[in-house]
């Protein structure tokens, strides 16, 4: 095919009118998407969110609320100071204290956790027999 006969410029046209086409169809839907993105607050859960739902089902209340609850509530405090501050490098950090701290605790916690677990369970079957 020449490059540079009719039905070549008329392919290239095609496609280009094409393009425009659909580049004006699509504006309108990422406006929307912008305005979307502007309207969603910028955090949508506080960090540790999850963590404490996973610790509250994973640890006795009582561990939970002496041991687990506090840490990751300083973490959520001190984060929300450091960033209402101006400060995402020092709210960085906190976040990564007390994710440390958190797994600390856990690991700390878990075999006493686990062998109270133990001992319950043992104690039901030998009651129950």
């Amino acid at each position: 095919m020449n490059p540079s006969g009719p039905m070549y410029l008329l392919g290239l046209l095609v496609v280009l009118l094409v393009g425009v086409l659909l580049e004006l169809l699509a504006a309108p839907f990422r406006v929307i998407l912008r305005m979307v993105r502007l309207l969603r607050p910028p955090v949508s859960r506080a960090p540790g969110w999850g963590l404490r739902r996973c610790a509250e089902l994973c640890f006795s209340k009582r561990t939970f609320t002496r041991v687990l609850e506090p840490t990751l509530s300083d973490m959520q405090k001190e984060h929300f100071a450091a960033l209402a501050a101006g400060r995402p490098w020092q709210a960085g950090m906190v976040l990564v204290r007390g994710y440390w701290s958190f797994w600390s605790a856990v690991v700390a916690q878990l075999p006493i956790s686990l062998a109270r677990r133990v001992y319950e369970v043992w104690k039901a079957t030998k009651t129950g027999s």
